[in-house]
């Protein structure tokens, strides 16, 4: 099947046959698409927001829908809290969660953590879970897969930079906060 998800935060799966005969995806006006692949209904979809919760969606648990479509939004499958702005920041699909891979999440303020994938997997998944403890004033602004080895590069609005192995980042749980990966000067954030 393919699957959709937009910043805005809308879903869809839809068969192979629909997507090949629509033109386009169907999405509302002014949104964008940030995930788009072609995955098989048994694999898992975690979906990373800005205030460190993740949705744990089987892709066999979403409607089916043309592609044409809009698809559902994630408020009718998990709820994002709309009063602190919470959005998708990144999809990543996971066929196993055996699999030796981690996950580098950094925040606006600096923080960076590692997280082992297993650590990742639940058996009850209606709502959100946590993945990073942040603070009020911070949020999650890049979460994705690494491999060793791998340089990870942080870098800030006001163009500084600092570059390292990923390997130096420790591992942590999911109730951690991370440590700091670059200071931040006033009126800068990564």
């Amino acid at each position: 099947v393919m699957v959709s998800v937009t910043k805005d935060g809308y879903i869809k799966r839809s068969s192979l046959k629909s997507f090949q005969a629509s033109v386009k995806n169907g999405i509302k006006e002014g949104d964008a698409v940030i995930f788009s692949k072609m995955l098989n209904t048994l694999d898992t979809l975690l979906i990373f927001t800005s205030l460190g919760n993740y949705f744990y969606i089987p892709v066999y648990k979403l409607v089916d829908v043309k592609w044409k479509d809009l698809g559902d939004h994630l408020s009718s499958i998990c709820a994002l809290d709309k009063s602190r702005n919470e959005r998708v920041i990144n999809v990543l699909p996971v066929k196993n969660f055996d699999e030796a891979m981690n996950i580098l999440c950094i925040t606006k303020n600096g923080l960076i953590k590692q997280l082992l994938l297993k650590d990742l997997e639940v058996s009850r998944y209606s709502k959100s879970i946590r993945y990073m403890k942040i603070t009020s004033d911070d949020e999650v602004v890049s979460v994705d897969y690494t491999y060793n080895p791998l340089e990870v590069m942080v870098v800030t609005h006001n163009a500084e930079v600092l570059r390292f192995r990923a390997s130096e980042v420790s591992l942590y749980g999911t109730n951690a906060s991370g440590i700091k990966s670059i200071i931040i000067k006033p009126n800068d954030y990564v």
